[in-house]
Order: structure tokens, then C-alpha cells, then sequence
């Protein structure tokens, strides 16, 4: 109950600032929906779904590390990538929001000055299990509002949200499996609602080495699996109706694995110093099976995507085709934090785009303060050469232990 009305009042919040402040920043946003959209989609960055659905991760942490994070436990928001990470200390409550200097309870995210992404959620752990809650918004701002005759008629917030309900549960020692539940919904100018499900597991050991613990740890993650949406367009402008097309999810598969060195020493309640290195490898398993665009059989999508496939790599060039194998179809990332006394921590991050991508990927950097009840977390994209540099984000997450202090 506690959990359901803590993620009631953050997902409060997130409305709030599409409904207020949107409005307030409507005068510069009153333009073609249509232009906008696809404006707003090139600022996701690695969100790839122009229909269906957010893809867009709200954790600076697990950005920092380049998403590199399918084996860690513990993050907030992840059931996004694993829901088998889901939880925390046991008996504490967690809550985290993004914030700005612009908006309270979101980040300013991309091109335009109302673009922004909010990620509200919360967690519990008791026993073996632990359960989760979160929403996912990118928001696109307040627009021109107009029927069939192309008549103003109002405005209207338009934006992408994905809420998520996760669980995990302790198998055996260090392993744990875990499965989300997720509401899609799509209101820009292309309109459409769907469902989906993640599942999960992660594996971790320990060793003692002298004076140091050795975690390795691996992770295994199917992410947004479910059937294709039917969308309608301009859901905000113009009013037209379904026209019974249908896009498949933004489905991903994503392997990795991680190795952690802690000091046997602790001090201030915690290791005196602790470094962290992750890798991962995420496969687009949507739709482009037999070279189609829009494949709207998820499991067949899912097998057949593996496949080498012809990428067209120029569009005023019909025979720059190139072929790319499964491992080309592969973005591959690499990630690395240290921390001193698991209370300031020091992030990088590696992004490698597939082959068939126009880019080759970026850097991150990221910085942590784990304050005992408040945890702060901060990420940037660092290579000043990558699309759309300088993109930041910011969260807070707030501990409440309901059942025993926090270590």
C-alpha cells in the first residue's frame, strides 16, 4: 500500500509537469506536429521506436556505465532492462525521480526547450522477493490542437509513457529471476496503447583473495516482448482516425556480465574502495526479419532477426548495400565506476553502435553520492562528437528502512 501510494503521488508529479508547465512553455512550442515528432525522436538518441513506444532509459547511472548494466542489481528503474535486478536492502523503501533546473521532477532532454523525460519509481525488498513500480515519460510538449477543418480548437500535451510493474525473486543463493509487466501508451501524432512483458535472471558469486572480495556477476534480459500496436494519426492536431496499421514493440535481448573488486576494509559503512567493471551486448530483435520493415509476429521477429541481413546505408545511393551479420546487429557497451567508501563514486562509459548504424557511438561520464537516505546520481554524454552531445540527466533517490536502519 505504502509502495502503490508513494509511486501514485511521483506519477502525480510527472503529470503535473506536462499539464502545468507545459502550458506555460506552449507560446514556443505552437508549431507543426508532424515536424516536432520527428525532432523529438532524434533526441531519444537510442530510442529507435517512431510509433509504439518510450525506450528511453531514466537512470544517469546506468547511462554513465553505457548500459552495461544487464548483470547489476539494485538500479532504480530496472525493470526497464532486468527486471531481475529489481530491490535493494531489504525492508526499505526506495523512491527516486529525475529532476532539472527547469523542471522539478524531470530532466530537459534534446532539442527543444519543453523536451524532457521523467522516471518516477519505487521499490521494496522483504525475504527472497522484491517488487517495483515506475513510469517512463518523454514528453514532447503542449501543441496546436485542430479538427478536421483545420481549426484551432485548444492545446494538448502530447507524449510517450510506459508504466512498468516488476518483480524479482532469490532462486538460490545469488541467483535471481525476475518479470515486468508494462502499459504503453502513445499520444503524439501517431496514437496507439499497448502491452508488454520482460523477463529476466541474474547470477552472482564472490571470492577472497587476500585482502580484496572478488563479485563477478552476469545478467540475461528480454526486454518490451509482446504483440504489435495498432496506432491512428495525429492523436494531437488534426483528428484523424485509426488507420489500422501496426508496429511491432521495441523488442531487445540483452546478455552481459560484470566484475567487482571491494576492499575487505570498510570504514563509514562501507568498502574504503571499490571498483566496478561492466560489459553488455544488446540485439535489436524487432521486426527486419526476411528484410521486412514492420514484422508484426514477435516470436518469429525474435529467431529471425539473428539472421545476416542487407542494410541500405545511403539513401542517394541504391547500391551502397551493405551485408551484417549477427554480430554487427550488436551495440556493444562498456562501462566502469570506482567509488571510495561506496559513497562517492567516479563513472565511464563506452556506447558502440551496429554496424549498419550512421555513427559510431558515443562517451559517457556519470557521478555518484550515496548519502545513506539519499542517493544522487549524474550523467552526461562526453564525446562532444557524438549525436546530440552534452545530453544530461540528473536523479534523486530518497531510503526510508520500514524495517531496519540502512547499512
Amino acid at each position: 500500500m505504502l509502495v502503490g501510494r508513494a509511486f501514485g503521488w511521483s506519477l502525480f508529479a510527472i503529470i503535473r509537469t506536462i499539464v502545468v508547465e507545459g502550458k506555460q512553455t506552449s507560446r514556443i512550442m505552437k508549431t507543426s506536429i508532424g515536424t516536432v515528432t520527428v525532432a523529438a525522436l532524434l533526441a531519444m538518441n537510442l530510442t529507435a521506436s517512431v510509433l509504439a513506444q518510450p525506450t528511453t532509459n531514466t537512470d544517469p547511472r546506468s547511462h554513465a556505465l553505457a548500459e552495461a548494466t544487464v548483470s547489476l542489481p539494485g538500479l532504480m528503474g530496472v525493470a526497464a532492462f532486468n527486471p531481475a535486478g529489481i530491490g535493494g536492502d531489504e525492508g526499505v523503501l526506495r523512491m527516486s525521480t529525475n529532476v532539472g533546473n527547469r523542471f522539478v521532477f524531470a530532466t530537459q532532454w534534446g532539442l527543444l526547450p519543453d523536451l524532457r523525460v521523467a522516471g518516477p519509481s519505487a521499490d521494496y525488498s522483504f525475504g527472497r522477493a522484491a517488487v517495483a513500480l515506475q513510469a517512463r515519460l518523454f514528453h514532447l510538449g503542449t501543441f496546436e490542437r485542430r479538427d478536421e477543418q483545420n481549426v484551432p480548437v485548444g492545446d494538448e500535451a502530447a507524449y510517450y509513457l510506459a508504466n512498468d510493474v516488476g518483480a524479482s525473486y532469490e532462486l538460490s543463493p545469488g541467483l535471481r529471476l525476475g518479470a515486468a509487466f508494462t502499459i504503453l501508451t502513445n499520444k503524439t501524432f501517431f496514437a496507439s496503447h499497448g502491452v508488454a512483458l520482460s523477463l529476466g535472471a541474474q547470477k552472482g558469486w564472490r571470492f577472497e583473495t587476500g585482502s580484496l572480495f572478488l563479485e563477478p556477476s552476469a545478467g540475461l534480459s528480454l526486454t518490451d516482448f509482446g504483440p504489435a500496436v495498432g496506432y491512428g494519426v495525429q492523436a494531437v492536431g488534426y483528428g484523424v482516425q485509426a488507420v489500422g496499421a501496426k508496429e511491432a514493440l521495441e523488442t531487445r535481448v540483452r546478455g552481459g556480465g560484470a566484475l567487482t573488486v571491494r576492499t575487505k576494509q570498510e570504514d563509514f559503512g562501507g568498502s574504503v574502495f571499490v571498483v566496478r567493471l561492466a560489459v553488455g551486448l544488446t540485439k535489436d530483435a524487432k521486426a527486419l526479419a526476411d528484410d521486412r520493415r514492420y514484422d508484426t509476429h514477435p516470436f518469429r521477429a525474435l529467431f529471425a532477426t539473428w539472421k545476416p541481413r542487407s542494410v541500405w546505408l545511403n539513401v542517394n545511393d541504391p547500391t551502397d548495400v551493405k551485408r551484417v551479420g549477427a554480430w554487427g546487429q550488436l551495440t556493444k557497451s562498456v562501462g566502469m565506476e570506482a567509488a571510495v567508501f561506496e559513497v562517492v563514486y567516479l563513472r565511464f562509459g563506452k556506447v558502440m553502435w551496429p554496424q549498419y548504424s550512421s555513427q559510431d557511438g558515443y562517451q559517457t561520464f556519470g557521478l555518484g553520492f550515496d548519502l545513506r537516505y539519499i542517493v544522487i546520481d549524474y550523467f552526461r554524454i562526453a564525446d562532444e562528437s557524438a549525436f546530440l552531445p552534452g545530453k544530461s540527466m540528473w536523479k534523486v533517490t530518497g531510503r526510508i528502512p520500514l524495517r531496519r536502519k540502512v547499512k
